[in-house]
């Protein structure tokens, strides 16, 4: 039960290690419904060759994934390439509950290639995760062409509540390439580090990444995403990241969870140089941060209030008056919590909480974590 679970959907056979060095399962012994399909184009990744489908609406039609039976968070992935598998030509949309609780509606229409949703989700001391595809518009039947559980060991995302889950809004590597598991990335909880759009008036740097055995990061990021950076091409400049949010179901107002990684140059152009950032998030600022050599800086912020007609989070980073270097960042994740308020597909739901809250601030260096309350901010050395 300590490995991970990475479920290749509707396949019949496939080889026992795939692509990254992960073991792959057949579906048949985790559900009992749908039917198998085989996609006849080409696709990125071996597991979404294949895909099951789910055209009785009436059926439970669920994966039931063994997991430990302590309160643990998991990071919980799943993936739609539909490929026009049923030469219908119509990508459908619908909905994904995790035991009972609608986790989020999944939209294939725009989508080119693959789709993934990822969250972070906490078992409650259950023995499965049981993830349901449920029907939510006429003719447009669901799909799902990986699973992927992972058992967050570690205490990764610290600011979590125990009884709180998470959908992924965006992960960056900025100023790299996309990053997977692997040995050679060193990302050990199978996460997917995307490689986003520069942001305007920015360069590529390349930083140093700390050793993680020697100094570990929070939430440990891998090296590879530590690696390369982006920084203002001019002291005056700001550093502007702007996160779109998938559009509310529910007209509840919900909080975002954000979490930035900060390294540097490996020399400085000057000795006494020093790079010291504020960061704003929707106009506000929320914290400061001062990057340091041969170390990552992680700041998170919790909670970030977003209301139900909010399209983006705006982050920007801005150069303090006591800094002689512009601004700096080398990867950012973005999460909203998941709210759900009523039962759904396999079982009872869990209250609202909304997005309120006393705002908690952790500014962390490589091998310490200083929680900060509201805005009181702490300098580690």
């Amino acid at each position: 039960m300590l490995l991970w679970t990475n479920i290749d959907c509707g396949n019949e056979d496939l080889p026992p290690i795939g692509l990254d060095l992960l073991i792959w399962h057949l579906d048949t012994n985790y559900t009992t419904t749908g039917i198998k399909a085989r996609l006849s184009i080409p696709t990125p990744r071996p597991e979404l060759d294949t895909l099951r489908f789910f055209p009785d609406a009436t059926a439970k039609n669920c994966y039931a994934v063994p997991s430990v039976k302590l309160s643990l968070k998991y990071l919980v992935r799943a993936g739609f390439y539909y490929g026009n598998y049923d030469a219908y030509g119509r990508p459908p949309t619908f909905d994904v509950y995790l035991d009972g609780r609608k986790w989020t509606t999944v939209n294939t229409t725009t989508a080119q290639g693959v789709v993934y949703y990822e969250a972070v989700y906490v078992t409650q001391g259950k023995d499965e995760i049981e993830l349901c595809l449920v029907q939510t518009r006429s003719g447009e039947v669901p799909f799902v062409s990986s699973v992927e559980m992972v058992p967050l060991w570690n205490g990764l995302y610290s600011e979590m509540g125990n009884e709180e889950s998470f959908a992924l809004v965006a992960r960056t590597n900025l100023g790299g390439p996309e990053i997977r598991n692997g040995i050679i990335t060193g990302e050990w909880h199978n996460r997917i580090w995307t490689r986003g759009p520069d942001p305007p008036n920015t360069t590529v740097a390349a930083t140093v990444a700390p050793l993680p055995l020697l100094t570990p990061t929070e939430n440990e990021p891998p090296p590879a995403a530590l690696s390369d950076s982006v920084q203002s091409s001019n002291a005056q400049y700001t550093i502007s990241l702007t996160v779109d949010i998938p559009k509310s179901t529910s007209n509840q107002q919900t909080a975002a969870y954000l979490v930035l990684y900060f390294t540097e140059l490996l020399i400085r152009p000057k000795l006494d140089d020093t790079r010291v950032m504020d960061v704003y998030v929707d106009g506000k600022m929320t914290a400061s941060v001062e990057a340091e050599l041969t170390k990552c800086k992680v700041v998170t912020v919790y909670p970030i209030a977003v209301q139900p007609d909010a399209v983006s989070i705006n982050v920007t980073l801005a150069k303090s008056n006591s800094s002689t270097l512009p601004p700096m960042v080398s990867a950012m994740e973005v999460f909203t919590r998941i709210e759900s308020s009523g039962a759904g597909a396999g079982g009872g739901g869990s209250k609202s909480t909304g997005g309120g809250g006393r705002r908690r601030l952790v500014v962390a260096s490589c091998a310490v974590v200083v929680h900060v309350v509201s805005i009181l901010f702490i300098s580690l050395f």
